[in-house]
């Protein structure tokens, strides 16, 4: 279970935005867990298919994005603590270190 404190942090390291231009609620629902020292269970749903930016909870590690249903990994940019990529509208995103 997540409390406060550690939903903090989680909503800080995982501050997905599409485009600069609007909040996760507005395009897409996020959801991982914490245990109190690591992310995990990182997954996003696309509601509209946007360009996906995101902290990179992981510091010693790229981010990884894995298309569920598609069965293959998204090309992700890095730009130093931020991992950006595409998503499809409907499509489910799993994201872990890589």
């Amino acid at each position: 279970m997540v409390n406060a404190i550690d939903d903090a942090v989680l909503n800080e390291s995982l501050s997905a935005v599409m485009d600069g231009r609007a909040t996760p609620s507005d395009w897409a629902r996020v959801s991982a867990a914490w245990d109190g020292k690591t992310v995990s269970g990182v997954e996003i749903l696309s509601e509209r298919g946007r360009s996906a930016s995101l902290v990179n909870p992981w510091p010693n590690n790229k981010v990884r994005v894995h298309r569920v249903g598609g069965g293959q990994d998204v090309t992700v940019r890095h730009k130093g603590e931020i991992a950006e990529f595409e998503t499809r509208p409907g499509e489910r995103y799993q994201i872990q270190a890589g």
